[in-house]
């Protein structure tokens, strides 16, 4: 059976964001614990937090997020481990779990 494994970044104010736009801003309207319901403000740009469609923002030709196949939002993927980025050093075919070459 196929896994399937969600890539997309959380969302709230900790997105990240391109460095010449504010940061994203999240404030309460409304709180479970106050008001019976949570509605929040939030302030971004639209180049904010996990991006799909970023070609559309870019060239006319771009595929916006309703145009897009479900089956090219996933495929093979490589999972690095965290402990390797401590050697600084580019990762080879070697590093892949097992050691294996291929």
């Amino acid at each position: 059976m196929t896994r399937l494994v969600d890539l997309t970044q959380p969302w709230g104010d900790r997105m990240p964001t391109w460095p010449q736009f504010e940061p994203v801003q999240v404030t309460d309207i409304t709180t479970h614990h106050r008001d019976g319901k949570s509605t929040v403000l939030v302030r971004t740009n639209m180049h904010t937090g996990t991006h799909i469609d970023a070609p559309s923002h870019y060239w006319t030709t771009g595929k916006s997020l309703g145009d897009i196949p479900i089956g090219d939002l996933y495929g093979t993927a490589l999972v690095i481990v965290g402990v390797l980025l401590h050697r600084r050093r580019p990762l080879t075919h070697s590093d892949r779990r097992g050691g294996a070459e291929g």
